[in-house]
């Protein structure tokens, strides 16, 4: 019942309450005035007491029920008004006309927080557009020193952070695109200069390759041309052992000729002999036929031509010999001549032997070296080729290489457009020792 009394009863129902508990009081006091003036003053005293109690009793009740919550609630407004929106506002839960007031004064504060929020908001926004225009313009030397309220103070520590640290970025990519311009410099200078040595080169394996190519050619040519000679070495080689052969037989065929020549010899002596005797016997037949007289002259006739006939033959035998013996001299320097060239003809075919054995050295070699040279020529070729590949290549890292010289140099270029503190390029060194 209180506890309604006090948070829901209308304020004139409390102030009906009120009166009539002050005019219940009255009727006690009134009773007790007139007991003390008609018959007993201790009674009506005692019962006037009463009252006064219970009148004071009701004021203090009404100032607590009723007064006070007014009170703090006016007291409240007008703090709400000046401003205050920390405090809390009490009696939100009664529903009389306390209750109401301090309702709309909580949607009262309530709006003004929000109020106030949004000019917060507003004010921090502004100044982190303002700052961050200045970002965006490439000044990062702004930096956020008015302290924002407590629920955005984060978003102020964050941007100076931040800026800091592109800051301390953009002095690192400055110092280290001018490193990489340096760099790419070098590396450009390096690279045209390896495109001219490669390309000198290339040039170089070409004339090389050609070279090789002739120097193959003739090595080739000059192989087929000892293997044509070790052919004909061989040839002549087969042909000077076959004429070694008709020699020894050429040997053989003298001495058949010196043997026949002294049985000729032989021969031509033995009619020699027999012309002699002869001769004497038509000598004999001829004395015979001078002592038969002119019996004996037909056989005298005949017996000088028999001795006639018997000096021919030995007039013919003499020449004969003369000839056998000359032709047995002949025969013997023949045969010797023969000898010797059979001597010379087994050295001749010694030193074409060892010719041949050369030759053959020199064609196995030769071909060899040929072999040799095509595959030091195809090695050539596909250096030669290598080195084409490698020049194209170094065309287009060169190529690329300016590319990005011209990249560095825009990025450079829009790296200086920033503008930043010299407390960040003296604090550079140390945050490129640490990147690296």
């Amino acid at each position: 019942m209180l506890d309604w009394f006090k948070k829901r009863a209308p304020i004139c129902v409390k102030f009906q309450a009120m009166l009539f508990v002050h005019a219940v009081w009255g009727a006690i006091a009134l009773t007790g005035t007139a007991i003390a003036g008609l018959s007993n003053v201790t009674v009506g005293l005692i019962i006037g007491a009463i009252a006064l109690v219970g009148h004071v009793i009701t004021v203090i009740a009404s100032g607590k029920l009723i007064t006070t919550p007014y009170v703090e609630t006016v007291v409240r407004m007008e703090a709400l008004a000046d401003g205050d929106l920390e405090a809390p506002v009490h009696y939100t839960d009664h529903e009389d006309c306390v209750g109401r007031m301090t309702r709309a004064m909580s949607v009262f504060k309530a709006n003004a927080l929000r109020a106030s929020s949004a000019e917060e908001v507003e004010a921090t926004v502004n100044a982190l557009d303002s700052a961050l225009t200045m970002v965006a313009n490439g000044d990062l030397t702004k930096r956020l020193d008015t302290q924002f309220p407590e629920k955005y103070e984060g978003l102020r520590v964050s941007f100076n952070a931040t800026v800091n640290r592109l800051e301390e970025l953009i002095s690192a990519v400055n110092l280290s695109t001018q490193s990489v311009l340096s760099a790419s410099s070098e590396i450009r200078t390096a690279s045209t200069d390896l495109s001219h040595r490669t390309e000198q080169q290339a040039n170089s394996l070409v004339e090389t390759s050609n070279s090789m190519a002739q120097v193959t050619t003739l090595v080739r040519e000059t192989a087929d041309n000892a293997d044509q000679v070790n052919s004909s070495i061989s040839e002549a080689y087969k042909e000077a052992v076959n004429g070694g052969e008709v020699v020894r037989r050429a040997i053989d065929a003298m001495g058949d000729i010196k043997t026949s020549s002294g049985e000729i010899a032989q021969i031509i002596t033995l009619m020699d002999g027999i012309a002699f005797q002869t001769n004497l016997l038509a000598l004999n037949a001829g004395v015979e036929a001078a002592r038969a007289g002119d019996a004996g002259k037909g056989f005298a006739v005949v017996a000088n031509e028999v001795r006639a006939l018997a000096q021919r033959s030995a007039d013919a035998a003499k020449d004969i010999k003369d000839l056998i013996v000359k032709s047995s001299d002949q025969v013997v320097s023949g045969v010797t001549l023969v000898e010797e060239t059979g001597e010379m003809l087994t050295v001749i075919v010694d030193r074409v032997g060892e010719v041949t054995a050369l030759v053959e050295g020199i064609s196995d070699a030769t071909v060899r070296q040929a072999t040799r040279l095509q595959e030091i020529n195809e090695a050539v070729s596909g250096m030669e080729g290598a080195t084409q590949q490698n020049a194209a290549m170094v065309e287009e890292s060169t190529a690329a290489t300016r590319a990005m010289a011209h990249q560095i140099e825009q990025l450079a270029e829009q790296v200086r457009g920033f503008r930043i503190s010299r407390d960040a390029n003296r604090s550079q060194p140390s945050l490129t020792a640490m990147a690296a």
